[in-house]
């Protein structure tokens, strides 16, 4: 079983090696995770509500290690 608090500032890569940045918000519906969205969060992004990074839905989630992996 894996927690969201787990989950929270991971790096996430594609399986093609592109680097997409850490894990910064988790979207949960009904108790399951739904959406991971990642990328690069400096101060002044968590002070004012970014709209940038990437939205990863959990269907693409291949593995969860040191890094997540995610489908391309």
């Amino acid at each position: 079983m894996i927690r969201a608090a787990d989950l929270a500032g991971r790096d996430v890569r594609s399986e093609s090696g592109a680097d997409l940045g850490h894990v910064f918000e988790i979207q949960i519906k009904d108790g399951e995770v739904e959406t991971l969205i990642c990328g690069e969060r400096g101060f002044w992004q968590r002070l004012f509500a970014a709209r940038g990074g990437h939205r990863i839905a959990w269907s693409r989630v291949r593995r969860v290690g040191r890094q997540i992996l995610v489908a391309d």
